[in-house]
């Protein structure tokens, strides 16, 4: 039935007569609706922050295969090269092949784990005659031996987060 005075005109529905789309929603219908919205939106929060979680370790890995990496292949470098090879007091003592013995200078390259730069990681650190070269971030130990004449074991430890990883390698000493 429709009311109004020529200019405006209101249409009332006897009781009871109206349709559901005219009536709107009732707040049984809205609280099921925000469950279900909050449902899929919990799904969504967990999977992104399982990704996120898991993106991390992957990381800390990556880190820490990097810094053995680059750590093995400077120390399987120097000691196979080596005229003379040391391990003292947490200090790798390596002399280079390439010296000439009568050399005016200390040829010896030292390889130690220190944190200089005080950021609270240990670095591994190639001492030269040039100065003191950081080679990886994260070696928190090394530790050598001389297994046989020339055949040198070489640990290296690293972390990085919850992360830790320990690498032995064996390296032999050219021996002319």
């Amino acid at each position: 039935m429709e009311i109004g005075n020529g200019n405006t005109m209101w249409k009332v529905a006897a009781a009871g007569t109206e349709t559901k789309g005219e009536r709107g929603m009732t707040l049984l219908e809205v609280l099921f609706a925000l469950l279900i919205t909050s449902l899929i939106s919990f799904a969504l929060l967990k999977l992104y922050i399982g990704q996120y979680r898991l993106l991390a370790v992957i990381k800390d890995q990556t880190i820490l295969e990097f810094a053995l990496l680059r750590s093995e292949q400077v120390l399987i470098r120097a000691v196979g090269e080596a005229q003379s090879v040391c391990w003292s007091g947490g200090i790798l003592s390596v002399i280079p092949s390439a010296v000439p013995a009568d050399a005016s200078f200390d040829p010896t390259d030292k390889f130690y784990v220190d944190d200089k730069d005080r950021d609270g990681k240990k670095d591994l650190y190639w001492e030269r005659r040039s100065g003191v070269n950081p080679i990886a971030t994260g070696i928190t130990d090394m530790n050598c031996q001389e297994i046989a004449a020339g055949l040198w074991q070489i640990t290296l430890r690293a972390a990085e987060g919850k992360e830790i990883k320990v690498r032995e390698i064996r390296v032999r000493q050219r021996i002319d």
